[in-house]
């Protein structure tokens, strides 16, 4: 390497590169032209380092209850954003929808049943009886089905009791 380029990375400091300097002579910082790549400081499946998964157990708890809290988020700005009708609340709601389904997908966590099945989905509307959907009750069937403004059904069972 050459001696200018070695001293412009002693200066800035080779660690924010990602580069570990071997000691040698040649240059001011003893850096010499002669660099290693620095190792990968991340856990290996073989570590049974107990701190470093107790750590990464806490990360992930942090990080699901974050996830969480965001999909729920979402959801009440999509059902406030269809409640409220305005032009562009429809599209924005299936927005925050979608967001809400990615941020499901992404983090492997799964939505609670009364988030599911609050809104369709083939075309992520909101689901709001006489607004967004109609309601049919099929007595015979046991079922109730929420039929959304693109003709897909979503269906509820219930028992009758006596």
């Amino acid at each position: 390497m050459d001696q200018q380029v070695a001293a412009n990375l002693c200066a800035r400091g080779a660690g924010a590169f990602g580069i570990n300097r071997k000691a040698s002579t040649g240059t001011p910082c003893g850096g010499g032209p002669s660099f290693v790549p620095v190792q990968s400081e991340r856990r290996r499946p073989g570590d049974n380092n107990r701190n470093v998964k107790s750590e990464c157990m806490h990360d992930e708890k942090i990080i699901r209850r974050m996830a969480e809290e965001r999909i729920e988020r979402l959801l009440a700005l999509a059902y406030k954003r269809s409640v409220e009708g305005k032009g562009t609340g429809d599209g924005l709601a299936k927005r925050y929808i979608k967001l809400a389904q990615e941020i499901s997908s992404h983090y492997k966590v799964s939505m609670k049943k009364p988030q599911k099945n609050s809104f369709c989905k083939r075309c992520n509307a909101v689901l709001i009886p006489g607004r967004t959907c109609t309601v049919r009750i099929e007595s015979s069937n046991g079922y109730i089905a929420y039929i959304c403004g693109c003709g897909s059904a979503r269906k509820a069972f219930y028992r009758e009791t006596a």
